[in-house]
């Protein structure tokens, strides 16, 4: 009994192989990482809800006026979402912003005054004073562990480009 056959399209497959070995390729994987990371931040926003798909705890600035929580100026959206927020290597990628008040938003705060007797601060139409404001967790990244939904995006992100880099 034989065997025979061609190793044309073996070779092939090799040097496609080789080329997934090379850092231009997991900078790309990364990159490609990285991008499907800040659409599901985006995601987040848009529909309001946490990477697990939970709602977000609606702001009474949103309530009292119809808006979007965490969308009055979108400025921490924006800054989340943009090229600038994402930074990739060979060895992968980061998602972050300079916004101060991000971690806030992602984890919960207490807002104490630091200096007076009270926060003082216009709601609606009316000014309104307290001693704290409670500022619920509205995460917008999965921490410590990746959500079902993050899982599926980037495990889609990572097939298509592996995909491609095989083709």
């Amino acid at each position: 009994m034989s065997v025979s056959g061609s190793f044309g399209d073996l070779d092939g497959l090799i040097r496609r192989l080789g080329r997934m070995a090379q850092p231009a390729f997991a900078a790309g994987l990364a990159k490609s990482l990285g991008q499907a990371a800040l659409n599901q931040i985006d995601e987040s926003f848009a529909g309001q809800r946490d990477p697990w798909d939970r709602p977000w705890k609606p702001s009474i600035r949103a309530e009292t006026t119809g808006g979007q929580t965490l969308r009055q100026s979108a400025r921490l959206q924006r800054s989340m979402t943009s090229q600038t927020a994402l930074t990739t290597g060979p060895a992968g990628f980061e998602v972050g912003t300079n916004v101060q008040y991000a971690a806030a938003h992602q984890y919960g705060a207490t807002i104490r005054p630091r200096k007076a007797k009270a926060l003082r601060f216009k709601l609606g139409k009316r000014f309104v004073q307290t001693n704290r404001v409670e500022v619920p967790p509205r995460p917008f990244i999965p921490e410590p562990v990746l959500s079902p939904r993050w899982e599926r995006a980037l495990e889609a992100a990572a097939g298509a480009y592996l995909d491609r880099g095989l083709a």
